[in-house]
């Protein structure tokens, strides 16, 4: 897209040029001879031409620019995880709109406020913990942690962020960071967690009866022995 904008401004940069040049042509006919004025013409025309093709090519690019900005725009805004752009004071510059409805709010409303504003009271450790290996490591970080949601239910959601170099000379980096909800992914930790250990005590419940059982026979065999019975259970 950059070297697409390159060529943007060097195609006006032609035509501007070609124009002025026009002009300044244009100026100097009450002193040119009938040859010379021929010769202009000419050159005109063929300048017109250059200038026509130019300014097709123009105009093929400005839509390719806009279609490639078009399909950015949709691929940032209506990705299927929140895009956060924060400062190194973890104030957000910018959000996608999964983001904005992540947290339940518009997200025209989301620009300067601080990131912590949503994090559940008992995670604020674990967001801390994790700007600062961010900020000490400037390596990739990542963490899971509880999201308030404005009208809504907390929700189980996965922060990733990476540093960038910051465009904004106040501002010496910045953090990109994603934000995806997890919510489900808890709810089967949760259960399997909770079968396994269900498994477990069954298992558990098993092997005691089973020892129970062992147990019982060896009584049996044991009073049957001394009243000379034949065992009814092999040892």
């Amino acid at each position: 897209m950059a070297i697409r904008k390159k060529s943007l401004k060097h195609l006006e940069s032609l035509r501007k040029r070609a124009e002025a040049e026009l002009s300044k042509r244009v100026d100097q006919l009450p002193d040119l001879s009938g040859g010379q004025i021929r010769e202009l013409i000419h050159e005109l025309h063929t300048h017109q031409i250059e200038l026509e093709l130019q300014n097709e090519e123009l105009r093929i690019a400005q839509e390719s620019l806009a279609e490639e900005h078009a399909k950015y725009v949709a691929l940032y805004d209506f990705a299927p995880v929140g895009y956060f752009t924060l400062n190194d004071e973890g104030v957000i510059l910018d959000a996608n709109l999964t983001g904005a409805e992540l947290l339940g709010v518009a997200r025209s409303s989301l620009k300067k406020k601080p990131f912590t504003n949503f994090i559940s009271h008992d995670d604020q450790d674990i967001y801390y913990r994790h700007r600062q290996k961010l900020l000490d490591s400037r390596e990739p970080q990542s963490c899971e942690l509880s999201v308030n949601k404005k009208n809504g239910p907390a929700f189980w959601a996965l922060i990733e962020c990476v540093s960038t170099e910051s465009e904004d000379t106040a501002s010496r980096i910045q953090f990109n960071m994603t934000l995806t909800d997890i919510s489900q992914k808890k709810r089967d930790e949760d259960t399997l967690k909770n079968t396994v250990h269900e498994l477990n005590r069954f298992n558990q419940f098993m092997v005691n009866r089973e020892i129970r059982m062992i147990e019982l026979k060896k009584r049996i065999n044991g009073l049957q022995e001394r009243l000379g019975e034949e065992k009814e259970f092999p040892e």
